[in-house]
């Protein structure tokens, strides 16, 4: 075990909304380190979310109350955008100096720094890219070693079309200058990993997947059931329903299949969305077979999957990121010992490689594809039970939270995660044990 350490966990969100660092802090956490997770409180309904969540832990969250645009000081909401905003024309006028770049890109950089920087700490991990500079200068401030987490590759998250030009030259201005500046890189896949590395000169990042854990199955209390209708279950889940999703293709493939399947979609539905998949899923003539389920938190997303037979990972690959990221819904699938059916791109092609028999690929935008693998999937004797025992086994084998715990933890501190037992959080953290 190595020496007790202080770190801080810095996200420009609520924590609700970042299961991933959520995941970090418990497995710091249950380690025997101190972890101090500074965040946003943006929206009321997702602050209480956020109370919710620390119930139990034992880290310590400190909320930082932003000014609203109406209600609590307007006026300082105004004041924080309008810098934002000068910033951001300066930087687009061509003025690319660090401290313009950062506000551009980052418009409570300064809240976020001064709340990091209020404790000492001997590590400052960075979540999500608006939060990197706010770590940095906070790092700075204290001492401390900085690392971020790259969940994503921010600047290949926008289409290659001259529209988003700006936009990337800003997001690949903050990553060209602070990801030198790291002492420890993360993350979530090999692929971004790889570009990472290749585009920036920088060490490879230490791959740490978004698993879950396999406890997260079998939780106290149960969750109500959800699933609706008696035929086979499809199901997906996102922060936000909306298009470019897959979510369209999931409808029509449903209206191929020649069962009583039901699908599933959990999130926040766009609000111009909801028309469009209500008139196409009435077109079809499976209006009533579509469901939408409200949020859930992190913790319970496993054990709410668990409920469904068949889990779409629809990763449309109409950017690099999203071409070569592993996103956290494979992985609660897998957890959960659900059928996957998945788009066939580099980064969940790389996962279902390793996960034998959990279901199938299928080309993005191939309405034809799906439905088939479907059908194959839910008609043949034994091949709908055979796909889940797949993705269990494969869980159990190497995507959970047990196995990538112990990575992360080594990483930023030079330690082992502890091994807490399933069903326990032991006062500290939910069911992370060391693999």
């Amino acid at each position: 075990m190595t020496a007790r350490r202080r770190v801080c966990l810095v996200t420009q969100t609520h924590v609700s909304l970042n299961p991933r660092l959520v995941k970090e802090a418990d497995a710091l956490t249950a380690a025997g380190h101190d972890v101090r997770v500074v965040a946003l409180d943006l929206v009321d309904e997702h602050g209480v979310r956020d109370r919710d969540l620390m119930r139990g832990r034992a880290w310590r969250l400190e909320s930082i109350r932003v000014p609203r645009r109406e209600g609590r000081a307007p006026i300082a909401y105004h004041q924080i955008a309008a810098r934002q905003k000068v910033a951001r024309a300066l930087f687009d006028a061509g003025l690319h100096v660090d401290a313009i770049a950062s506000r551009a890109l980052s418009r409570y950089l300064g809240p976020l720094a001064r709340a990091a920087a209020r404790e000492r700490a001997d590590i400052l991990v960075a979540h999500n890219l608006p939060a990197l500079p706010a770590a940095a200068r906070a790092a700075q401030r204290v001492g401390a070693r900085l690392a971020f987490d790259l969940e994503d590759f921010h600047s290949a998250e926008l289409p290659d079309e001259a529209r988003y030009d700006r936009e990337r030259a800003l997001v690949t201005a903050i990553e060209r200058r602070y990801l030198p500046r790291c002492a420890l890189l993360s993350a979530s896949s090999e692929g971004i990993a790889d570009e990472i590395a290749h585009r920036y000169g920088v060490r490879r990042p230490v791959v740490v997947l978004n698993t879950f854990p396999l406890g997260d199955r079998e939780i106290e209390p149960p969750p109500p059931r959800e699933r609706m209708g008696e035929g086979p279950s499809l199901y997906w889940y996102s922060q936000v329903i909306g298009p470019t999703r897959g979510i369209e293709q999931a409808v029509q493939a449903l209206a191929r299949v020649p069962f009583a399947a039901h699908l599933h979609l959990r999130g926040q539905i766009d609000e111009g969305f909801a028309k469009t998949l209500q008139d196409l899923a009435t077109s079809l003539g499976v209006a009533d077979r579509v469901h939408v389920l409200p949020y859930a938190p992190p913790d319970a997303l496993v054990a709410l999957a668990a409920q469904h037979d068949v889990g779409l990972a629809m990763e449309q690959p109409d950017t690099l990121n999203r071409a070569i990221c592993a996103t956290n819904k494979l992985f609660t699938y897998l957890a959960a010992g659900l059928a996957i059916a998945a788009t066939d791109t580099p980064g969940q092609r790389r996962i279902l490689g390793d996960a034998p028999g959990a279901g199938f690929l299928y080309p993005a935008g191939d309405v034809g594809a799906l439905a088939a693998g479907l059908h194959r999937l839910l008609s043949a004797p034994g091949a709908l039970a055979a796909a889940k025992r797949g993705s269990a086994a494969a869980a159990g084998a190497r995507f959970s939270w047990e196995h990538d715990a112990p990575t992360l933890v080594r990483h930023l501190t030079g330690g082992e995660a502890a091994v807490v037992p399933d069903g326990e959080r032991a006062g500290t953290a939910d069911r992370v044990a060391a693999g």
